[in-house]
């Protein structure tokens, strides 16, 4: 029995390999490792496909190619000003990244509980955890969804509070109209290799509308640096290098027909699944996934282990995001949360479990997925 992975890197590189080996042998050739055309023609083409894929508004955008997702949050709280003793609200039930980059600036996490039906942030518990400190609402996407972002507009904007979109998982998805990494005052997405626009090493992104708040990022990224040697502020070291940029730009000729595919197969799931035991993820109405994960929950902890001893057993891929939210991580101790703090990020971690989505599944393989999973007992 061939097992399924949960993420297969080497079907896009096999499908992709001649392009892709193009790509990096034209870097090597112009010697551009750091910065050069190949960056500028992936932050053009990063750009470009926000604006070609929805309305009017995101015209304009800037997007700036950097190192990682997490240096790319990091960047977008610099260039929002948050600064040590500041708030920043955000989830719980999300990767470290989101959370990590606030305390790294001095500023402090305030967390607020996730949707049970869409697994991140709920804009109904945000109000009531903001302060004179408040300085930004930082909601992430979860499992190729974007965050609810209007409701949370409708706080934020009378109060001045910027919305720092984490379109890490979400890059290409859809809101009301408008494409994820376009949603936020500043929004920002990662490149990593298990994501469904994936590097082959780590890379990111940050996206604006505000001219001089790029400007100022693509400063921070390189040292702070205006002109060689000379530096304005303390910055750091977030470039994206060349080669990177170039894979990506290839990968984002072939974006949109693997969304179609990994929607294909969501959809599979979620009308064969739907009488299954397992609740399915709720997309908002007007939201289109990329389907970064394609995510259930067992009504159990107990369901769950059964569920996934079945998938071992069958030799199908699994993920479980997260096992343990952030606030009862070990480095957020100083936060002093406890058990029963956030009940639904607790519940969500003990009983979510992903199965594999990606673009290069064969409908056979899903067809065993959805047996295995409606055999469970």
């Amino acid at each position: 029995m061939e097992a399924i992975p949960l993420i297969d890197l080497a079907a896009p590189y096999q499908a992709y390999k001649d392009e892709i080996t193009e790509a990096i042998e034209t870097v090597f050739s112009t010697t551009r490792f750091i910065g050069g055309p190949a960056l500028a023609a992936f932050e053009t083409q990063l750009s470009n496909y926000i604006q070609g894929h929805a309305k009017q508004e995101t015209q304009g955008i800037h997007a700036i190619a950097c190192s990682s997702g997490t240096d790319a949050l990091l960047l977008a709280l610099m260039a929002l000003g948050v600064k040590s003793g500041d708030e920043v609200i955000t989830t719980p039930y999300s990767f470290i990244a989101t959370a990590e980059v606030i305390p790294m600036l001095g500023a402090i996490p305030v967390f607020v509980d996730v949707d049970e039906r869409s697994y991140m942030l709920s804009p109904s518990l945000v109000e009531e955890k903001i302060s004179a400190k408040t300085k930004a609402v930082l909601p992430a996407s979860l499992f190729g969804a974007p965050a609810d972002i209007d409701e949370i507009a409708k706080i934020c904007q009378p109060r001045g509070l910027a919305i720092l979109e984490d379109a890490a998982q979400s890059f290409g998805a859809f809101y009301k109209g408008r494409v994820s990494a376009s949603l936020g005052d500043i929004s920002t997405t990662s490149f990593y290799p298990t994501k469904s626009l994936a590097a082959y090493g780590d890379a990111g992104a940050v996206f604006t509308r505000d001219a001089l708040q790029a400007k100022r990022i693509r400063s921070l990224l390189n040292h702070g640096q205006e002109g060689t040697y000379f530096h304005t502020e303390i910055g750091m070291n977030a470039r994206m290098d060349a080669l990177q940029a170039a894979i990506l730009s290839v990968k984002l000729r072939h974006y949109d027909e693997e969304l179609k595919r990994r929607r294909a197969i969501a959809k599979r799931y979620q009308t064969e699944l739907h009488a299954s035991p397992y609740a399915v993820q709720e997309i908002h109405p007007q939201a289109v996934s990329v389907y970064s994960q394609f995510s259930l929950t067992a009504k159990t902890e107990e369901k769950r282990k059964k569920t996934l001893a079945q998938l071992e057993q069958a030799k199908i891929g699994y993920g479980m995001f997260y096992p343990l939210p952030l606030h009862l991580q070990k480095a957020f101790a100083h936060l002093k949360h406890g058990p029963g703090d956030f009940p639904i990020a607790e519940s969500l971690s003990k009983r979510m479990f992903s199965i594999p989505v990606h673009a290069f599944l064969q409908d056979t393989q899903v067809t065993r997925i959805i047996e295995v999973l409606r055999g469970v007992s």
